[in-house]
């Protein structure tokens, strides 16, 4: 049910940050839109459905996460390398935030490299992020936007790769802008799949609007250390204070191992160096590459670990 939007006694709307950062404009057209405030069902209430327990560390955990947040908000994920858990961790992270907050969550996969992310939240994506990008010029209002999306099961709305992009190339700087200003009309808080890699033409303003950057690196030595000179070569241009309070995922792929736990303590100390905080995500044989992602078929470890992220996400939004 949506609550009634308050008249602008001014005409001049509420600004926004836009995707290209800090005093970025909001689409011209209408200046004055402002997006409805949606609310959903209380925080929580979605915990059972989404296989959460009901401990106490569970119940602040989820009180966390519901934390309400001012604005829009952009959260980036990404890796060196490709097959980490990148994709797995925007979906399972984006669908806790979607079924336990009252605004929306959107998860956009801008990946070049025939993304996966619909697919594995078995959503079939009524557009792809280059034709919302294209088509969606004049959808400048919630409702036209949201007939362009697509919704997991957990409310999460998804935007799907575009599976062209081996022919057509990687997403541009334009369309990434445009396609960012499109959906903060629908959304409160945008997570960005950019692929595997950092040399996306539009990686340079995805990192200039980003609130929370998120790095995934699966729980092995080579993948650690690609992760580390990610944060590395984001700090060396210009993105300090983001690598800073940025979150590193990393996840185990494989059966953990006797004597494995103090080589694994090693990685994550030293991620954390570089990282606001590392949060290693258990194996589970659920969540094997490529496979369609169940939430409630993950084990109450994995589970309560992408909690654990999704809090830390919001923590860091609300700073």
């Amino acid at each position: 049910m949506r609550s009634p939007t308050r008249e602008d006694p001014t005409g001049q709307g509420r600004a926004r940050q836009g995707p290209a950062g800090p005093g970025s404009a909001r689409p011209a057209t209408p200046p004055a839109y402002q997006p409805p405030v949606v609310e959903g069902p209380p925080p929580g209430t979605g915990a059972l459905s989404l296989g959460l327990g009901r401990g106490s560390r569970e119940r602040e955990l989820i009180r966390q996460v519901a934390a309400p947040l001012p604005g829009v908000r952009r959260v980036v994920v990404l890796s060196i390398k490709g097959g980490v858990g990148k994709t797995t961790t925007v979906a399972v992270t984006g669908s806790l935030l979607a079924g336990l907050r009252r605004d929306k969550v959107v998860a956009l996969d801008a990946s070049s490299d025939w993304g996966t992310l619909a697919t594995r939240l078995s959503v079939v994506p009524r557009q792809s992020v280059r034709e919302l990008a294209a088509n969606g010029r004049h959808a400048v209002s919630e409702h036209g936007v949201l007939a362009q999306l697509a919704a997991a099961p957990s409310g999460l709305l998804v935007v799907g790769s575009d599976p062209q992009t081996v022919i057509s190339g990687a997403l541009s700087e334009e369309e990434y802008v445009q396609t960012l200003r499109l959906l903060e009309y629908v959304g409160n808080l945008i997570l960005t799949d950019v692929g595997a890699g950092l040399q996306q033409p539009f990686l340079p303003a995805a990192l200039a609007g980003c609130d929370q950057l998120v790095v995934a690196s699966a729980a092995t030595w080579d993948a650690a250390q690609s992760a580390g000179a990610a944060l590395d070569w984001l700090a060396a241009r210009g993105f300090g204070p983001l690598v800073e309070r940025s979150i590193v995922v990393m996840n185990n792929l494989y059966p953990a191992r006797r004597r494995r736990s103090a080589y694994i303590r090693d990685l994550r100390s030293d991620l954390s160096r570089r990282a606001r905080v590392v949060h290693e995500i258990p194996f589970d044989p659920a969540l094997q590459p490529g496979g369609r992602i169940l939430l409630r078929k993950l084990s109450a470890s994995v589970r309560q670990a992408y909690l654990e992220v999704a809090a830390d996400i919001v923590a860091g939004l609300a700073r």
